[in-house]
């Protein structure tokens, strides 16, 4: 819980503390209590005025797309394991006997050392709400980009105007000459991974149709066109097959002897079925 009790004004659109959740004071009844929402569970209590605590560095919340800003960036994965993180530490903070047995059980049930149960436990302590504790990110983000805005720049026109364009320039000239325009503007060159990613980034439908001709893009990516036509009835037929969805049994034993396969022949004209012949040989074998 928070060590020193902080000022903070009874007004709906302020975020406080309450039984170690983060809540959103949504009306005020009398001097006594007021009415909450949790944050995380968006579950409405009435409680005591004394009960709430001031959370600080995080001030007031005047509308839903600002309260909700405090976890939008968050996975559903994330959150949830947050809120797991949330249980545990809250059981720990309630519960009674020992601290180091309390701790063995949080580091046992949220798979973390104890050193990391301590360092969530004084963020825990310092603002007691679900969202700081969402694990945070190391490194570059998934999909996440770590060229500087003038070497991304460079990347994209050389893409642009050399890859993307005809004559068609294979790969290895446009990273040497992404190279030779970042080193002209004092720039650290980019490296022949960082432009393979970009392009395969790219729309395979764009790159054929920039590289190769709109003609072989919609060869390549085109519905197929065109109709079958028949003149007459019993000019074409056509031949499927396809096996039933039914097991036939003995009429003995009434073991299964399994699924048949059903043979139509169908006049393409008339689309009417000429015939049709079921067995339970495959239509691939070839009788001997």
């Amino acid at each position: 819980m928070l060590e020193k009790p902080l000022l903070f004004p009874i007004k709906p659109g302020v975020v406080a503390a309450w039984n170690a959740r983060t809540v959103v004071i949504v009306a005020t009844s009398d001097g006594s209590s007021t009415r909450v929402r949790d944050v995380a569970t968006r579950d409405e209590h009435d409680v005591p005025v004394d009960e709430l605590q001031g959370i600080p560095a995080v001030g007031h919340v005047q509308n839903d797309e600002r309260r909700w800003a405090l976890v939008r960036d968050s996975t559903q994965a994330e959150w949830k394991q947050a809120r797991r993180r949330d249980r545990v530490l809250n059981r720990y903070i309630s519960g009674d006997g020992n601290a180091s047995a309390r701790i063995q059980i949080a580091c046992e049930a949220l798979g973390l050392s104890r050193r990391s149960i301590y360092r969530l436990l004084a963020t825990y302590r310092a603002a007691a709400q679900t969202s700081t504790l969402i694990q945070k990110h190391c490194g570059t983000l998934p999909a996440g980009r770590r060229l500087t805005a003038a070497r991304e720049a460079i990347a994209t026109r050389c893409i642009e105007q050399r890859f993307l364009s005809r004559p068609r320039a294979t790969v290895s000239f446009v990273t040497e000459e992404v190279e030779r325009q970042c080193r002209a503007a004092g720039l650290r060159p980019v490296s022949r991974k960082a432009i393979d990613l970009r392009i395969a980034s790219l729309d395979p439908r764009l790159v054929t149709s920039r590289r190769h001709g709109s003609k072989a893009a919609r060869t390549a990516f085109g519905p197929v066109g065109g109709h079958y036509d028949v003149g007459a009835p019993l000019e074409v037929m056509q031949i499927d097959h396809t096996r039933v969805d039914a097991n036939v049994v003995s009429e003995v034993t009434r073991k299964p002897l399994g699924r048949p396969w059903i043979t139509l022949a169908i006049d393409v004209a008339s689309r009417i079925v000429m015939g049709i012949f079921i067995s339970f040989d495959a239509p691939s074998i070839t009788p001997r």
